[in-house]
Formats: structure tokens, sequence, C-alpha cells
């Protein structure tokens, strides 16, 4: 009798938690079209998301008021904390956007981010995934989300990057060392 009430509270605190996680989704679904004011960037890679976040907070911070994920805390609930978090104020709410599998279509739904950032492809998520090929094109989701004028950033070393971001058909704009990038890093 205490085994079976035990998994039966078990099985109740699991859809409670469910429950709970589908009212932040809906919530941040929502408040993210009354913030039509803001400029959503998403930053998605294997390495590099967390750095590359707070130098971009900091620059346009001197733009206008910036909201960003907070520390690296970019699981589900962490991009739904993020969302409530931006107010009509905020000109900017940058976030990061891990790859799951299957999971960006999520993340895709909730933002339609005005700008992604495509960072790095590396074989971190590779149990996850099963090839290098399957993070690119569930990373690249996340560009083809982009609103209508959206501009999605690129690093132009990444080949596999480079590849999936000729399938989007949005403005490109392209980083990294070589000669044929938009902003060349030296």
């Amino acid at each position: 009798l205490v085994i079976i009430d035990f998994k039966l509270r078990i099985r109740v605190l699991r859809s409670i938690a469910l429950c709970k996680s589908n009212l932040f989704y809906v919530a941040a679904y929502l408040w993210r079209r009354c913030l039509w004011r803001t400029t959503v960037i998403a930053i998605t890679g294997s390495v590099g998301k967390t750095t590359t976040k707070e130098l971009a907070a900091a620059l346009l911070a001197t733009k206008g008021s910036v909201v960003k994920t907070e520390g690296n805390n970019n699981a589900r609930p962490g991009l739904y904390r993020s969302v409530l978090r931006a107010r009509w104020h905020h000109r900017y709410l940058l976030v990061e956007a891990p790859a799951s599998h299957g999971g960006m279509k999520g993340y895709c739904r909730i933002l339609k981010p005005d700008i992604v950032v495509q960072l790095s492809i590396r074989r971190i998520h590779l149990g996850q995934f099963g090839s290098i090929e399957s993070i690119a094109a569930e990373k690249a989701k996340l560009s083809a989300a982009l609103v209508a004028g959206g501009i999605n950033i690129i690093n132009i070393d990444e080949p596999l990057i480079v590849s999936e971001a000729a399938k989007i058909d949005r403005r490109q704009v392209s980083f990294g060392l070589s000669e044929t990038a938009d902003f060349r890093l030296l």
C-alpha cells in the first residue's frame, strides 16, 4: 500500500510539473508577441554562447536597455524566464538557444527572433544527435524561424553553418577569419 501510494504521488508530482512547464511555455509565447518593440537576438552554437551573449549585452547596453539569459541558464525554463523578464521598455532581449534533440522547434515558436547568431558546430552533442550534420540542421531551425526582414549572422569558418544558412531565405551577415567574411576577425 505504501509503495502504491508513493508511485501515485510521483505520478501526481510529474503531472503538476508538466502542467507548470506548459503554462510557462504558453505565457512566454504570448508575452513574446507583446514585445513587438524589442529586438530578440538568439545566440546558438556548441561553444561560446555565454561569452558572446555577455559581450553583445555590454555593447547593446550603450544603445538601449537589455535583458538577457541569466548566466548560462539556457535550458527551457531559463528561456521562459528570460522572455518573461523582458518588458516593453527593453530594447533588446538576448537569449542563448542550446541544441536539444527536437527542442529547437519549441524555442523557435516562442522566440521568433529578429537576429540569430550561429557560432559553432562541435561534436559536444553527438550522443543526442548521432551526427554533426544533424546538430547543424537542428541549430539551423532557429535561423529558419527568423521574422521577415531578420538577420542571420553566421560564422563563415564553419562549413556546416554556411551550408545550412544557404537554405534559408534571410539576409546573411558573416564573420570569421576567412577573407570572404563580411566582418573579418584579425
